[in-house]
């Protein structure tokens, strides 16, 4: 319906994503990913950060809006096998492991009231 002409909609997973989207994004962002894909990002799998790296070309950004909530409620994040997130979480594994894959974190943080993303999925959380 209308459309733009700069968005292209894609299903696949990550891990499958087709070749002809390497390079293609000055930002990346993943908003408020579940399942799979927020494990992957904060465990974090390599092959998911460096098949999300293909999309981004030299320069670029990625952008993760991950759902503090999850990690709020350690017994549910803990059956997700999802580690508490934290500064040291950050410095000790995951710079290294995005920065492994071409990627330098230049910050994180925790939002309070409004994201600075707004989608309508993240009005409700």
């Amino acid at each position: 319906r209308g459309g733009r002409p700069n968005a292209l909609f894609v299903v696949a997973s990550v891990q499958a994503l087709p070749e002809e989207l390497t390079g293609l994004a000055h930002t990346l962002t993943v908003n408020f990913p579940w399942a799979s894909l927020l494990s992957a990002l904060v465990v974090p799998e390599a092959p998911v950060i460096e098949a999300l790296r293909r999309l981004v070309r030299p320069g670029g950004e990625l952008i993760a809006l991950l759902n503090q909530s999850v990690f709020d409620d350690r017994s549910y994040a803990a059956r997700l096998g999802l580690p508490e997130l934290s500064d040291a979480r950050v410095e000790d594994a995951l710079r290294p492991a995005y920065r492994a894959a071409g990627f330098e974190i230049r910050g994180s943080e925790i939002v309070e009231g409004d994201m600075p993303h707004q989608t309508s999925w993240g009005q409700h959380l």
